[in-house]
């Protein structure tokens, strides 16, 4: 039986853990937050039968994460996508990532250390020459990149850290009563149970980030969308408007000189 003692420590025990499972979830939720190392968007225009890369470094001796999006801006050209391919390749120059055929927009990720590098290829390949297989289409494309620190990663180490520190209180067991060996037995599954559960929480709020980004980058190519559609809507409105003063030009040199012919046809008749 436990002692009026032990119920006190596993009772202030109690009132502990949960105090620190909450700091732990806010950690999670600001190294979520913070995680971002570099983020980037740009717009690239990809003649045909070419390709156009990119060289993404991680931080220096850390484990980082790749992450972004790519969207073909051109909606005529979206639907006949073949020739578009975006590929990205690790520090090993090792394919992490092909977009699928015909695909005219997608998401990409990987994770490792080095210098990644990003293609986007218009019917063009330098690895596989044999794979050319341009139409003659230029091609603009907007790509959105993200370099996080690898958070699970973190995680992970942490966990690691915590279960050394549990295999030490291992070998001290032999000293202790069998009421204090209980208790540290019930103390460890405690442990356990709430970082199983701050790793669950990392997972998902990492997953969470990830779609807040796609979501963040679908919204800035709608914009992006939306000024090429302006800009080709103010360059129509503007020939129609050159058109239009050509046109009136025109119509007003045609009745000038029609009011001259008729003017001198009148004056020969009379003199006649």
């Amino acid at each position: 039986m436990l002692t009026m003692n032990d119920k006190r420590q596993r009772h202030r025990s109690q009132l502990r853990h949960p105090s620190v499972s909450f700091s732990a979830l806010i950690v999670i939720v600001l190294a979520a937050t913070a995680a971002v190392v570099e983020s980037i968007t740009f717009t690239i225009n990809v003649d045909s039968g070419t390709e156009t890369c990119l060289t993404l470094p991680t931080p220096p001796n850390e484990k980082a994460s790749i992450r972004g999006t790519f969207e073909l801006f051109d909606e005529e050209k979206a639907i006949s996508a073949k020739p578009l391919r975006v590929v990205l390749y690790d520090a090993q120059q090792a394919i992490a990532y092909k977009s699928a055929q015909n695909a005219g927009q997608g998401m990409f990720s990987a994770d490792g250390m080095g210098k990644f590098r990003l293609c986007v290829e218009n019917g063009a390949s330098k690895t596989n020459p044999a794979a050319r297989r341009p139409d003659g289409e230029d091609r603009q494309v907007g790509v959105s990149i993200r370099v996080k620190s690898a958070l699970l990663q973190q995680m992970n180490d942490f966990n690691k850290q915590k279960q050394t520190a549990f295999n030490k209180q291992e070998n001290n067991r032999n000293t202790l009563s069998i009421e204090e060996r209980r208790h540290l037995e019930w103390e460890e599954s405690q442990e356990s149970e709430k970082l199983k559960r701050t790793e669950q929480i990392a997972e998902l709020t990492d997953s969470l980030s990830s779609k807040i980004d796609v979501l963040s980058d679908h919204l800035n190519y709608l914009k992006v969308r939306h000024l090429i559609h302006e800009d080709i809507s103010q360059q129509t409105f503007g020939r129609i408007i050159k058109w239009n003063v050509i046109q009136g030009f025109a119509l007003v040199c045609i009745s000038v000189g029609q009011i001259f012919a008729i003017r001198k046809v009148v004056e020969k008749r009379r003199y006649m």
